[in-house]
């Protein structure tokens, strides 16, 4: 429940600066279309900074482990939300920025991509060796 209050609170403080920023400063459209281009690139760096700093220094713990899967999640969904709230704005300002398009179809891109790499990473991930246990009982094929 707390990452919905974050996600939606990240949401909104979007959606207030973009406003902000398109009432009241002239040329304000065209900062909304940036940052709806930064979001969209912070969209694919951000887990992939997550994902880098996981092979460096690998969580001590499973439940570190968990967690890092959730701010990875987390903040994907996140950004996503960012950058397809601005785009939005800017489709009702300027009517389809530069960038709005260009963002919108690099964050279908993102959600697109991300699960296909983890599909395919998965296949070729090595099975794990399970442990042989030295029971002295006889095993079904010993019989036949």
């Amino acid at each position: 429940m707390e990452l919905v209050h974050f996600v939606f609170r990240a949401l909104l403080l979007t959606i207030a600066l973009g406003l902000i920023v398109e009432w009241f400063i002239p040329g304000g459209d065209r900062i909304v279309d940036i940052a709806t281009a930064v979001c969209a690139a912070a969209t694919w760096l951000l887990p992939l900074g997550i994902i880098a700093r996981w092979h460096i220094r690998p969580p001590r713990t499973s439940l570190g482990s968990v967690g890092m899967t959730i701010s990875l999640i987390a903040s994907a969904l996140t950004l996503s939300l960012m950058t397809i709230a601005l785009a939005v704005l800017d489709f009702i300002f300027i009517r389809g920025g530069d960038w709005a398009w260009r963002s919108l179809l690099a964050v279908g891109a993102f959600w697109i991509a991300a699960p296909l790499a983890l599909y395919v990473s998965s296949r070729f991930e090595k099975p794990l060796k399970r442990r042989e246990t030295s029971s002295t009982a006889p095993r079904h094929e010993d019989h036949l």
